[in-house]
């Protein structure tokens, strides 16, 4: 694409995107909440497990430790899986990002003994349709977590109160 990245064509798509990162964020803020839940842990000892870690590695975690208490929660990883699988994730997030007047276009190129590359685009009706379901699938399965919106909000907070401390402290960091 040459000319301008954001047009009046493509603003729809690119508020899309947008939107799909801040969902995407609140599901991985879930994850963050179940694992701290799953291990009785506060929010601030929750925050420590969690923050170091990528989110296919906290996904893995959260698995393991829902199926120690199979199967109260099989119905919570199958809707993890489901989320995962739908949203494409690594490609969108990762990969390189087309946008045209009339769709969005994401390529992810990996390497691994050759290269190879995947692709996912939509128009603005099925990206807007796959990012509902991703929503509705997280408000699934946050209540089958058993996760309250108190104690995603606790994860939050935990971050919030540190970065503030760091601001009153002169330690502040931007990036």
């Amino acid at each position: 694409m040459t000319g301008p990245i954001l047009t009046a064509e493509n603003n729809r798509l690119v508020t899309l995107l947008g939107n799909f990162i801040v969902v995407w964020s609140v599901f991985d803020t879930t994850i963050d909440a179940a694992i701290t839940k799953q291990l009785n842990l506060d929010p601030t000892r929750g925050a420590i497990v969690t923050s170091g870690l990528g989110f296919e590695r906290k996904l893995s975690i959260l698995r393991s430790l829902l199926h120690l208490r199979d199967p109260e929660f099989t119905d919570a990883v199958t809707k993890l899986d489901e989320i995962v699988s739908c949203a494409r994730r690594n490609v969108l997030l990762h990969g390189h990002v087309w946008i045209g007047a009339s769709n969005i276009e994401f390529i992810k190129v990996d390497t691994d003994h050759k290269v190879k590359a995947r692709k996912a685009a939509y128009d603005p009706l099925r990206f807007a349709a796959v990012l509902t379901q991703i929503c509705n699938a997280i408000d699934e399965v946050q209540i089958l977590l058993g996760v309250s919106e108190d104690e995603r909000m606790a994860i939050c907070n935990v971050g919030k109160s540190l970065a503030s401390k760091s601001a009153t402290d002169g330690k502040a960091q931007t990036s």
